[in-house]
This record gives C-alpha cells, sequence and structure tokens, in this order.
C-alpha cells in the first residue's frame, strides 16, 4: 500500500516493492492513480504470498475503510 502527496492510499500486488515505487514515481509505467499527486512513501508491504493469496488480499484491502487500512500497519504479519 503507497500513500500519494495528497494522503490518499494505493493498493496494489507486485514482486518487487521497490521497483514498483519508483516506476510510480514520473514514470509512464506508474499507475495512473499518481498522475495528480505523486507517491510520498511506503505504508505497507507484505511477503511470501502466491499471487493468488496476493490477489485475494489485494481485494480485501480494497474494500476496507481507510481507518481500517492504516490499523493494518499495527498487525505484525502485515
Amino acid at each position: 500500500m503507497i500513500e500519494a502527496e495528497n494522503g490518499m492510499l494505493y493498493t496494489g500486488i507486485t514482486k518487487d516493492v521497490e521497483r514498483r515505487f519508483s516506476e510510480h514515481q514520473g514514470t509512464k509505467k506508474g499507475a495512473k492513480f499518481f498522475r495528480s499527486s505523486p507517491p510520498k512513501k511506503i505504508r505497507l508491504k507484505r511477503g511470501r504470498l502466491t499471487l493468488s493469496q496476493a490477489l485475494k488480499l489485494e481485494i480485501l484491502i480494497k474494500k476496507l475503510k481507510r481507518s481500517e487500512k492504516l490499523a493494518l500497519r499495527r498487525i505484525p504479519s502485515l
């Protein structure tokens, strides 16, 4: 999960979080989400998931309210 300069949260999946964060910072490979407000920092990352598990987790996170998403940072396994 990445926080944009405007405070909005972006959730996605990748095998290389740092590379993907860099791509979001002004390259054409970055998500359209960041065209209005650039990425500020990585708020949450989770490793060692299969693609299926990562997709399911992404869907679950995207359904959460902002406060719930921010609370995920306090859970040790995430």
